[in-house]
């Protein structure tokens, strides 16, 4: 399946034509804005070893809580001298 994931990435880089930096720059997370380093994806590419993006993206946090039923959304901590709402 990975290997699946860089031949999409590769192919479809190389049919558009597009360099690594156009790539990178194009490559970004709408909800936490997270981008791909244009050495991200050439590591990816070449096959060389790379530390894959965090699976926990934010605004998708969870905890698990056996007492709730396994996996539930983080409530967001108070912030100190901030009023609640």
């Amino acid at each position: 399946m990975a290997h699946d994931f860089v031949e999409l990435v590769r192919s479809r880089r190389l049919e558009l034509h597009l360099s690594y930096q156009t790539l990178a720059a194009a490559s970004v997370d709408p909800v936490s804005g997270a981008k791909a380093s244009t050495g991200w994806l050439h590591r990816l590419e070449t096959g060389a070893p790379i530390i894959p993006p965090s699976l926990r993206l934010k605004g998708h946090e969870t905890d698990y809580s056996a007492s709730c039923g396994g996996w539930v959304k983080r409530e967001p901590k108070p912030v100190p001298g901030k009023p609640k709402k």
